[in-house]
């Protein structure tokens, strides 16, 4: 949000390579690529932590994400890894 959008791309794909499977990292990872303006890597990400377990009720209330959840792609994901 400050504008330092590669040192936010850095520092996430620290935190991920530190902790490729916590959930939380994920979920953040999704909102830095969001504000980024990456939807395609925030959306992967996005996979990921509902695949991890992470809540689906603070994905679906993030109010950074809230452009992201109004792409079909999102409704998509979310719909395809409610079964897992």
């Amino acid at each position: 949000k400050s504008g330092q959008t590669a040192q936010a791309l850095s520092t996430i794909e620290k935190a991920l390579a530190a902790a490729p499977e916590d959930k939380s990292v994920i979920f953040k990872a999704a909102v830095v690529c969001e504000l980024a303006g990456e939807r395609a890597r925030a959306l992967k990400f996005i996979r990921r932590a509902i695949v991890g377990g992470y809540s689906s009720n603070e994905i679906a209330t993030e109010p950074e994400l809230g452009k992201l959840r109004q792409d079909p792609m999102y409704q998509a994901a979310v719909s395809r890894n409610n079964g897992h």
